[in-house]
């Protein structure tokens, strides 16, 4: 309970809300083999070249995370997010094991839409230990990660050291180990500020693949605010080009 208290902060919405964006977008559910609803969106741009599948952040829910869509749209991408269980409009008790299997669900629906090699995963901050798994698990067209951590227990070190990193935490991430089986190009964008998750974090990945990560680093950028960088966008568009 301590560990979903620190880790997760998600803001609910009802059943009811309206989400208000100004780009085209469809709101619907994926149900799970255990009853929970997962909600998603989708957005849609006029003649997709692929699609984005975004996992995001530990903290609020889609009609935040929703603005970030444009980021993709206007490089004709089509952008899916989900809300993770408790956040927003889903439903359903948090696991990692259960992270992973809806981000899996997730993914089988978006392939009734693209084929695997039209579909980049995406994954910020929290996500990114989702986007990682699955990427190392299924094909795809490539691996973009906003802000990652090495593994969780590492992280952890940064703000309960006394506690140390040999606990069996419920949740591990464990990015370290995954990222090396994933084949797909891969991208790390990652600021020289960041308060939330360490530049160091994102450096360590560099370090265990060497030339097999692109690794951008944005000076001064933090962790919340990557995208106001002209070098984010440019790396972007090459990447997704």
């Amino acid at each position: 309970m301590f560990l979903d208290f620190f880790l997760f902060h998600p803001t609910k919405l009802s059943r009811e809300h309206v989400f208000s964006f100004p780009v085209p977008f469809t709101e619907y559910f994926l149900k799970t083999p255990d009853g929970a609803e997962i909600n998603v969106l989708w957005f849609h741009s006029p003649q997709p070249r692929g699609l984005i599948l975004y996992f995001h952040g530990n903290a609020d829910d889609l009609s935040r995370w929703g603005k970030m869509a444009e980021d993709f749209l206007h490089l004709n991408y089509d952008v899916m997010m989900m809300d993770y269980r408790g956040f927003g409009k889903s439903t359903g008790k948090l696991s990692e094991s259960i992270l992973h299997a809806d981000g899996k669900i997730f993914y089988n629906h978006a392939l009734q839409h693209f084929p695997a090699e039209k579909i980049v995963i995406y994954g910020r901050s929290l996500g990114t230990g989702i986007a990682t798994r699955l990427a190392a698990e299924v094909p795809s067209a490539q691996l973009i990660l906003e802000t990652p951590f090495y593994n969780l227990p590492e992280l952890l070190l940064r703000y309960i050291p006394f506690i140390g990193s040999k606990i069996p935490w419920a949740y591990q991430f464990r990015s370290d180990e995954y990222i090396q089986q994933v084949k797909v190009p891969l991208t790390i964008f990652h600021g020289t500020e960041d308060e939330v998750v360490p530049y160091k974090e994102g450096k360590k990945f560099e370090a265990l693949l060497g030339e097999r990560v692109r690794f951008v680093t944005l000076h001064g950028g933090k962790h919340k605010n990557l995208s106001e960088y002209p070098l984010y966008h440019e790396v972007l568009a090459e990447v997704l080009g």
